[in-house]
């Protein structure tokens, strides 16, 4: 058990938060590899929120049967799927399961590194896809303008309460983004282990009208118009946070216009040499 050198209290109960519509297929797969996990105090919230085709009587018997909770909630996306499974976790800590491989002492580490910091918010582990570098930690001048935490992080549910939790006004990815956003405003940290502890999977289930990974640079003028809706959201939100943090905000987006000219520059000399 992990628990306290001093007091020896028991280890927190970690929710495991899975909306069956993040990874569609896998499901099972991914129940069967949360069991892997080393953390001595889990329990699984299953959302099953896919409205076209819900589970089957003998499948919800069986996770019944297993412990698994299984709740219903009708498809209006990843914020709300989250919000209905953390209303219904006992956990005083929740991990969002996003269909990501998580390796087997990921929880525990996670829990360790959240338990020693009272002011902690978040904890989440590098990750990487098919074996591609882990990705860079995180950076609140980046994260004022793009989200850098993965979803499969460990959060307190006492913060969830607090900050109302996620906006379901807005399209997954986003929902997420300002829900970090909301815990760095109230004065939480954020923190990630060292080291590779997620494996995106390829192939994640399309769910019609989802912002993904794909999706983050905007390539439709509906989209376009999604992206700043939802982006502009996350900033009145926020917006105390954005107006004490506006140097940061300014020095990232001149970074991202000086990266943008120097491409136009390799660009041009590409084409002189030709």
């Amino acid at each position: 058990m992990i628990a306290s050198q001093q007091d020896k209290t028991p280890a927190p109960l970690v929710s495991l938060i899975v909306p069956r519509s993040e990874v569609g297929e896998r499901l099972e797969q991914t129940v069967d590899e949360l069991g892997a996990q080393t953390y001595p105090a889990t329990e699984i919230v299953m959302v099953d929120d896919d409205a076209r085709q819900p589970l089957p009587a003998q499948v919800l018997d069986r996770y019944a049967a297993s412990g698994i909770a299984v709740i219903h909630e009708e498809g209006r996306g990843l914020a709300a799927a989250l919000n209905a499974g953390i209303r219904r976790c006992t956990g005083e800590l929740f991990m969002p399961i996003a269909g990501d491989v998580l390796e087997p002492p990921y929880v525990a580490r996670a829990v360790i590194r959240m338990l020693a910091d009272p002011q902690a918010g978040v904890v989440y582990g590098g990750s990487d896809t098919e074996g591609s570098p882990a990705e860079p930690g995180f950076s609140l001048k980046q994260q004022l303008l793009q989200n850098s935490v993965c979803l499969s992080a460990l959060f307190r549910t006492d913060h969830w309460r607090r900050v109302g939790g996620f906006d379901e006004r807005m399209r997954d990815e986003a929902a997420g983004h300002d829900y970090i956003m909301r815990l760095l405003d109230i004065g939480r940290s954020v923190y990630r282990l060292e080291g590779s502890y997620l494996h995106h999977r390829t192939g994640r289930p399309a769910v019609e009208g989802r912002a993904g990974i794909a999706d983050r640079i905007p390539g439709t003028r509906e989209q376009r118009r999604d992206w700043v809706s939802d982006h502009a959201r996350i900033m009145r939100n926020n917006a105390d946070f954005y107006v004490d943090h506006a140097d940061l905000l300014w020095e990232q987006i001149f970074d991202l216009m000086d990266e943008r000219d120097e491409l136009r520059h390799r660009v041009a000399a590409l084409g002189r040499s030709r």
